[in-house]
């Protein structure tokens, strides 16, 4: 699979009704799954650090086609950006403490270490994020009920997000191939987003989880098993994901994976959202 260069990527008008979410437990009473997502909503409110980042990138685009691909690209992540921030009136309402973690957290990843890659590694690592987002996206929607028994506001930000993830999955790939990133910098490039990603993910869902009982839970940590080997099959997905990511002849598009994305779109296209 190559790039398409018909593939439209659409800015969408999503506005989930924060106010709405009230419960603590919002994903499935689930202790791990709600920290997991709670942890998943706080760091993509950092969106428009890579917006700006990748926003630099548009003038070594020469193709038409590609150009407005990533002009696609950046409307949709700041509309996550903008959402994912007013999502944080949920955590604030259940009483979570992160703003602090979260600064200094985003000062380490944007202010240190993506200012010491080189500018073609900085696009190579946020291409394999986009990666991994993809993987989190299929992991989801493969179910069209996952988000089912959750909270239809915070479900909605997430089906929405991960959807448009599945969308625009080729894009930086594609920008990051027009800069002349090559197959050994992109391995290099997605170990080290990989380790970043997984790192603190999980490590700010055991920061979440800390802040309440929920840690001391057995139940919690049997969920975590199920999440990462039965339900979600987190490690199975990762592993396939890795195995794609490591082929030379690798595309995002190569991955069969719009048809979870296109029930979402077809949701959000109603007149109440």
């Amino acid at each position: 699979m190559r790039p398409q260069p018909d593939r439209v990527i659409a800015t969408r008008p999503v506005r989930p009704a924060f106010e709405r979410a009230e419960k603590r437990l919002w994903f499935r009473d689930d202790r791990f799954g709600t920290a997991f997502f709670n942890a998943y909503l706080l760091l993509l409110c950092d969106e428009f650090e890579f917006v700006a980042i990748v926003r630099r990138y548009l003038a070594d685009v020469s193709d038409p086609a590609l150009k407005a691909q990533l002009k696609g690209w950046l409307g949709q992540e700041a509309a996550h950006g903008v959402q994912h921030r007013k999502a944080c009136v949920h955590l604030d309402r259940v009483g979570l403490r992160y703003r602090g973690y979260h600064k200094v957290l985003s000062f380490v990843v944007f202010r240190v270490l993506f200012a010491l890659m080189s500018r073609r590694l900085r696009i190579a690592v946020i291409a394999a994020l986009e990666h991994l987002n993809t993987m989190l996206g299929e992991m989801c929607l493969r179910k069209v009920d996952y988000f089912g028994d959750s909270d239809a506001e915070l479900s909605l930000l997430l089906r929405w997000h991960f959807a448009e993830e599945i969308e625009h999955r080729a894009v930086i790939h594609d920008v990051a191939e027009a800069l002349r990133v090559g197959y050994v910098m992109r391995v290099l490039a997605g170990g080290l987003a990989y380790l970043l990603y997984t790192g603190i993910l999980m490590a700010t869902t055991v920061w979440l989880l800390l802040q309440n009982f929920d840690w001391c839970r057995p139940s919690t940590y049997w969920r975590l098993l199920r999440f990462a080997f039965v339900d979600e099959r987190f490690v199975q997905y990762s592993l396939a994901y890795a195995r794609d990511y490591l082929a030379p002849s690798f595309h995002p598009l190569g991955r069969d994976c719009d048809r979870y994305a296109a029930p979402v779109f077809a949701q959000i296209a109603s007149p109440r959202h």
